[in-house]
């Protein structure tokens, strides 16, 4: 072994002869918290976290002025901030490293664009925990084999530094055509991230703007369709009163085309009383005067039925025209049309209302048209030689108006029905006359839809009494 590492240091001193002019940073010692370790005898440098390491230095043949150099300290090859302490012993001190394992080096660069580098040191950083007490302690072979790697780092040192000086240039353009390069290219990559930005932003701008109209078209079709629903349950009412009002104009044109029947049925006889009697002035005159009234409610009649062909709610087809009316007048008008169809029958039609019979708001027409149906039907069904009586009385609250006949009455079936609509009762009219059983549906009809009642009294055999009131107003 010591043959061997004999002809190692001769080999060295060769090379170093060789190269006694070249310059070179070398590190000398290694002090350890202030205590000196020497490279020679170095195996393995082991510090804790908390110790301190100082690296004393050796410039060979650099310029007496040292600041014309750019001295740089490096640990694994990162630049850090330490600076060398230029004394009589120039040097490097590290303290508070963490826990790693380091490669020290300096590296001196000149205005030449030349480069020194002192040779390359590794030590370890642990935990204080984890250092044992043999650890930084070389072993008399850990020594050889770390002389023989010393050795072999100095010459490559030496052979570098000679080499260093002519190829320093040529690297140092080639790294500044590289790093120009790699910039180049960085750029290029961050354009293109830009671009994808900017691409990205602008597809989610439009798909936000997507996002807004599809909402604003939802809003759109909701309201939409919120309108035909309303549209639509209005169209179903407007069709439901549409049928309302045509059943009402059907019901209220079967009463017109019936209750014309009688004052047309009057007209009739009292032509026949004057092809069949001869009477004096005053009783033609009379007759004459029927004969008008009885074509009047033939006109109002007939303009009631224009009113609901025309009429465009069932409100209009059917509305009462209320005015302050004398009952009285009603009942003598309407015993004068009938005068000529009783007396056809040999009937005798009497007028006993009541000479203080109060007025009442009603619609006229209508009670007219009410009470000729009471009358006409109940000299409809009076035989020969029978009295037909009108009669009114009165209350505080309420007007009553009732004809009385004596025909052959009504059973309780009849009763029961009377005023239903289409129902033909029992008995048969006494002159051939036809019966529809619409005359007593309408007077309730009209009665009602003034706020007030109708009514029958009868007994099978004993003929009947029919009747109805009205509210005083």
């Amino acid at each position: 072994m010591f043959s061997m590492i004999a002809q190692l240091q001769f080999f060295f001193l060769v090379l170093l002869s060789m190269g006694i002019h070249a310059s070179s940073i070398n590190i000398v010692s290694v002090k350890i918290n202030n205590e000196v370790i020497t490279l020679d005898k170095q195996n393995e440098i082991i510090i804790s976290t908390e110790d301190k390491i100082k690296f004393n230095l050796e410039f060979v043949n650099l310029p007496e002025n040292l600041e014309s150099y750019n001295l740089k300290v490096f640990l694994n090859a990162l630049l850090v901030p330490n600076e060398v302490n230029f004394d009589d012993n120039p040097s490097v001190e590290f303290n508070q490293l963490t826990a790693n394992v380091y490669i020290f080096k300096v590296v001196a660069y000149g205005i030449d664009k030349s480069e020194i580098e002192s040779p390359a040191i590794s030590f370890t950083v642990k935990e204080p925990n984890q250092i044992t007490s043999v650890e930084g302690r070389a072993t008399p072979t850990d020594y050889s084999i770390y002389l023989i790697i010393l050795i072999f780092i100095l010459i490559a040192v030496s052979i570098y530094a000679l080499v260093k000086t002519k190829k320093s240039g040529a690297l140092v353009k080639s790294i500044e055509v590289n790093s120009k390069h790699k910039t180049s290219e960085l750029e290029i990559e961050i354009n293109k991230l830009h671009a994808e930005i900017k691409k990205e932003k602008d597809e989610n701008h439009f798909l936000k703007k997507q996002i807004l109209d599809l909402k604003e078209n939802i809003i759109n079709l909701q309201k939409s369709n919120d309108d035909l629903v309303n549209q639509n349950e209005r169209l179903e009412k407007a069709k439901e009163q549409l049928h309302e009002l045509q059943a009402e104009k059907e019901k209220l044109f079967a009463i017109t085309l019936h209750d014309i029947k009688n004052p047309a049925s009057a007209i009739n006889g009292y032509i026949d009383l004057l092809n069949r009697y001869d009477f004096n002035a005053m009783e033609q005159q009379d007759i004459l005067q029927s004969l008008a009234a009885s074509s009047m409610q033939i006109i109002s009649l007939s303009q009631k039925m224009s009113k609901v062909l025309i009429a465009k709610r069932k409100e209009e087809a059917d509305e009462l025209n209320l005015n302050k009316t004398s009952l009285k007048s009603i009942i003598d008008n309407v015993c004068k049309r009938n005068y000529a169809y009783a007396k056809s029958k040999n009937v005798e039609l009497m007028n006993n209302a009541s000479l203080h019979t109060p007025d009442v708001k009603v619609d006229a027409l209508k009670i007219d048209e009410a009470l000729d149906n009471y009358v006409s039907n109940a000299i409809k069904f009076s035989p020969e030689n029978s009295v037909v009586k009108v009669s009114s009385y009165f209350s505080e609250s309420k007007v009553f108006i009732e004809v009385t006949d004596n025909g052959p009455g009504l059973t309780k079936w009849d009763s029961d029905n009377a005023f239903q609509e289409g129902k033909t009762l029992s008995a048969k009219p006494t002159g051939g006359e036809s019966s529809t059983g619409m005359g007593l549906w309408i007077v309730k009809q009209i009665v009602e839809q003034h706020g007030g009642e109708v009514w029958v009294k009868s007994k099978a055999g004993y003929g009947a009494t029919f009747g109805f009131c009205l509210p005083i107003i």
